[in-house]
């Protein structure tokens, strides 16, 4: 008979080593008594989910095992047939085979992308899995790839929330302002250096390609949807990756530029010029630098009168040591400053003794200090520092909101 008849959730079935035939399913002949009949081409544990027989016995003894011989009497394409590597046992005992687990197969649907808008140049990758004890099973790795930069992230370690039947996480990359451009590719291993399909609309992809510049494009292209301020910081975003592009000499065909900044003037940027305490002869203040290659880092310069280990020097009351830049110059930086704090000055506090030595500077005092000197300056330099002030006057009037 049909011993599973009506198991429609059934997934996996234990058989023992001792079965001699398998034989097709039955029903009841009505006429002729009762009886009963077996059914053509039947399907072994047929009208279930059947995934996996797990027989407590070789490889050999299965094949010895006698079955019917219609096509498809178990559908290998569907079930998987587990076999123990040793000889069957000679106890009367029916022992239980230990079950071979069978590879996690889960895809990964792309459901959105955005802006990271919390200062630094990135982009956040939505995926979507319905099958949460299938993805922790398979344990999977985040693969980015940035013009042969590779980046490997857990999965389990990113932000997550649930939405519907999905499991949403939200994967977190940044490039170099420079960079805006690149193509950023974003794949799924999971624990034994399988490639995770990811899904994107109808497609089935080995990974999801993408890059800032298109997101940003789709932003731009749906102002209703995000509204002015968030547009306006956009539009400054890709024009100061632009300008950065020019600045650094890379990849300057690719820059997109639609702000020429002609509304702005050295006098915007008086307010942010580079305050220094004049009163004191323990130390001198010699300059602000700019670096921009990767993340947009300042370099704060000043003078020692005395060995550096006579000092203790703070930035923003954290004791620093600074970089010895020879002949008694030496700097202090600010790293990695997001967008939201272009303009908010740092203060770096020298002392020696009782005596202090104070400096109160951002990236706009260096923005301010081209602006004023502009006649020494590079067209080039003079552009960026000009769009460092329009950057930060729309990530402050952004986030003045929030």
């Amino acid at each position: 008979m049909n011993t599973w008849y009506g198991c429609k959730k059934l997934q996996v079935i234990r058989l023992p080593h001792t079965i001699e035939e398998l034989v097709l399913g039955y029903v009841w002949d009505y006429e002729n008594g009762m009886i009963y009949k077996p059914i053509p081409d039947s399907e072994f544990a047929r009208d279930t989910l059947l995934k996996d027989i797990y027989y407590n016995g070789t490889k050999e003894e299965w094949d010895n095992i006698k079955k019917p011989t219609n096509d498809g009497f178990i559908d290998e394409t569907k079930t998987t047939i587990h076999f123990l590597k040793a000889e069957s046992p000679t106890s009367t005992l029916i022992p239980t085979a230990t079950p071979t687990p069978a590879t996690v197969k889960i895809t990964g649907q792309v459901c959105g992308t955005g802006l990271s808008l919390k200062g630094k140049i990135g982009a956040n990758v939505l995926l979507g899995f319905t099958d949460t004890k299938a993805v922790e099973a398979a344990d999977p790795s985040v693969v980015i790839n940035v013009d042969g930069k590779e980046t490997v992230l857990k999965l389990s370690e990113q932000e997550h929330y649930t939405s519907g039947k999905k499991e949403i996480y939200e994967i977190q990359t940044y490039v170099p302002a420079k960079q805006i451009n690149e193509k950023i590719d974003l794949k799924l291993i999971d624990k034994n250096g399988n490639t995770i399909t990811l899904r994107y609309g109808k497609k089935n992809l080995s990974s999801f390609t993408f890059s800032i510049s298109e997101i940003t494009d789709t932003y731009l292209s749906n102002y209703e949807q995000y509204g002015e301020k968030t547009i306006d910081l956009v539009t400054a975003m890709k024009n100061y990756c632009g300008y950065i592009q020019l600045m650094t000499g890379y990849k300057t065909d690719t820059a997109k530029i639609t702000d020429q900044l002609t509304d702005i003037s050295a006098k915007d940027l008086k307010p942010y010029a580079t305050v220094v305490d004049k009163g004191s002869k323990i130390a001198k203040y010699a300059g602000t630098g700019l670096a921009l290659q990767s993340d947009t880092t300042m370099q704060i310069y000043f003078k020692l009168t005395d060995n550096v280990d006579a000092y203790t020097i703070t930035l923003d009351g954290e004791t620093v040591t600074p970089e010895d830049c020879g002949s008694g110059l030496y700097c202090v930086e600010l790293k990695s400053i997001p967008a939201g704090k272009l303009s908010t000055a740092s203060e770096i506090v020298i002392r020696k003794g009782d005596e202090t030595f104070t400096i109160k500077a951002s990236a706009l005092s260096w923005a301010e200090s081209v602006l004023s000197n502009s006649k020494a300056q590079k067209q080039t330099t003079i552009n960026m520092a000009k769009m460092i002030y329009r950057y930060a006057q729309k990530a402050d009037n952004y986030f003045a909101k929030k």
